[in-house]
């Protein structure tokens, strides 16, 4: 059985889930600038974060990251 998750659930899910994201663009790449963030945390959705964090992980260069970054803000 399904169990439907509360709008408080999702919420905390989708932070967690930019949290993460912020963190690996901070050690894999040594930076994360405001507008990062906030590019980020403008992303709502969680299969488009989880997809997100994926792609990160297997970017080689900052620049990559924050065209993969543009890419899902723009879904």
């Amino acid at each position: 059985m399904m169990e439907l998750m509360t709008s408080y659930e999702r919420r905390g899910l989708e932070k967690g889930k930019q949290d993460a994201i912020c963190t690996v663009l901070e050690e894999k790449f040594e930076s994360s600038t405001d507008a990062e963030q906030e590019k980020i945390r403008s992303i709502d959705h969680l299969e488009s974060l989880d997809d997100l964090l994926k792609q990160l992980l297997s970017a080689e260069t900052l620049e990559h990251a924050q065209v993969i970054i543009e890419q899902a803000e723009n879904k």
